[in-house]
């Protein structure tokens, strides 16, 4: 189970300042975020994913975006989930597609692990 939107919401969140392709960089007011940990961009009508994979200095770090970043703008909000990206694993997950962020993209519904 990766961490849910509403989990995302009490986190620290951050502000897009440059967009060049894949990678997007955010700036924090305070602290930033680990390593890998996952964010999720504010106010889009799909999700998309954020990894950190480095930090720059000055309360910014560099992602990389797991799917396409066309709409994105400087300004736009970005919220720390807390957590690094989690896949559904088990034998719910045997013979399913899943997308990077695993959600499932088979058409075969959701996917429910204990």
């Amino acid at each position: 189970d990766y961490a849910a939107p509403a989990a995302a919401a009490a986190a620290a969140s951050g502000r897009i300042v440059a967009v060049i392709g894949a990678v997007v960089d955010v700036q924090f007011d305070e602290g930033l975020p680990p390593i890998l940990n996952a964010l999720e961009v504010a106010g889009r009508d799909t999700r998309l994913v954020l990894e950190v994979a480095q930090h720059l200095g000055e309360n910014t770090v560099r992602t990389i975006a797991m799917d396409g970043t066309e709409g994105l703008v400087r300004g736009q909000k970005v919220l720390d989930t807390g957590a690094p990206i989690r896949i559904p694993v088990g034998p719910e997950t045997l013979g399913r597609i899943m997308n990077v962020i695993g959600e499932p993209i088979d058409e075969r519904g959701p996917i429910t692990t204990k």
